[in-house]
């Protein structure tokens, strides 16, 4: 597998492993400041504007603060790039447009992805479980299932969700690996994408939730852990308080329970 390496000044950003490396060291950076940063690196010298970032990072995400969000992302680049704000070397603020990355970036090098003993190796779609489909009302739910362990893990994705891409992800999977340690792993497709039916019409919430239970239905789990991440945390929320003997334990990351426009 080849991987494209990026640098700039100490760090490495690198596609291959979905990393940022300070001096040959992996940064811990989360995936929405990760995202944003390839977005600058690719767009390198040009202005990104604020709507172009959260279009590309957040999607249609109705629930997302957006300013917030696109200010919290930039505080966590510029923490893990030690970049001063008011004497930038790699993120150049344009006031109420967007951003600029400014650094001298190297040409993307193609290089054999780095071995270590701890690394997942990348496996294609094609070696991960069988997608089957639920039926909720007239729309088939594309969904895997990954282990048998003792309990069940649904996880109700974020502003996206595709399984093929989620397997592909050297994040995810390693994320999928440890979790079927412990659990046996429900993960789908949000109507209208990744490999589900396709719709036309905007979905509400309880169309939404009613995907989950089908998809609970079809893979025989009577309850589960509902582990829900960024938009997936208010489906999670919504769905644990309409059908609470569906739901052993609630789990949020990156989410919210709502977000209230400013004043």
């Amino acid at each position: 597998m080849a991987t494209d390496i990026f640098r700039f000044a100490d760090f490495e950003l690198d596609r291959g492993a979905y990393q940022l490396r300070h001096k040959s060291k992996a940064l811990d950076l989360e995936r929405i400041p990760m995202d944003l940063l390839f977005l600058l690196v690719d767009r390198r010298g040009e202005l990104v504007t604020r709507g172009e970032i959260f279009e590309r990072i957040w999607g249609k995400q109705v629930f997302v603060d957006t300013d917030n969000a696109i200010n919290t992302a930039i505080r966590k680049l510029r923490r893990a790039l030690d970049d001063d704000p008011d004497s930038p070397r790699f993120i150049e603020t344009v006031p109420a447009r967007g951003y600029r990355f400014v650094a001298t970036v190297s040409p993307a090098q193609t290089q054999p992805a780095p071995l270590s003993e701890t690394r997942i190796v990348n496996e294609p779609a094609p070696g991960a479980p069988p997608v089957r489909y639920a039926k909720s009302g007239g729309i088939h739910i594309a969904y895997r299932v990954y282990g048998s362990g003792p309990r069940d893990i649904v996880m109700i994705p974020g502003t996206l969700a595709h399984l093929d891409v989620f397997w592909e992800i050297p994040s995810y999977q390693r994320l999928l690996k440890r979790l079927t340690a412990i659990a046996r792993v429900i993960i789908f497709d949000k109507r209208g994408q990744g490999l589900s039916d396709r719709v036309v019409a905007e979905q509400t919430i309880e169309e939404r939730i009613d995907d989950v239970r089908a998809v609970m239905d079809a893979a025989g789990s009577e309850s589960a852990t509902i582990y829900g991440w960024s938009e997936g945390g208010p489906m999670s929320i919504v769905f644990a308080a309409t059908y609470p003997d569906r739901v052993a334990a609630l789990v949020l990351y990156g989410s919210f329970a709502s977000i209230k426009d400013k004043p």
